[in-house]
């Protein structure tokens, strides 16, 4: 359907109490419908009138940089 075949995907799902079919890598239908639904699950929308920049930004307030090698992924990104 719209992605490579993956049994491990297809276990996750079911992991996740969603009904995939029997993890078996043929990615059908039931596969995809639980798949997009997971992902949906994952995706908040934000309605906002501010710039999604500022968003994020008001979000990482507060996050603390390390000197050295060992710096904060979230702000070296």
């Amino acid at each position: 359907m719209g992605r490579v075949p993956d049994l491990e995907s297809q276990e996750m799902l079911l992991e996740l109490r969603f009904n995939p079919g029997k993890p078996d890598r043929d990615w059908g239908r039931l596969s995809e419908r639980d798949y997009q639904s997971w992902l949906g699950s994952k995706i908040k929308a934000v309605k906002s009138d501010e710039p999604p920049w500022f968003i994020e930004a008001r979000r990482l307030l507060g996050t603390k940089e390390i000197s050295g090698p060992k710096h904060n992924p979230r702000i070296m990104g």
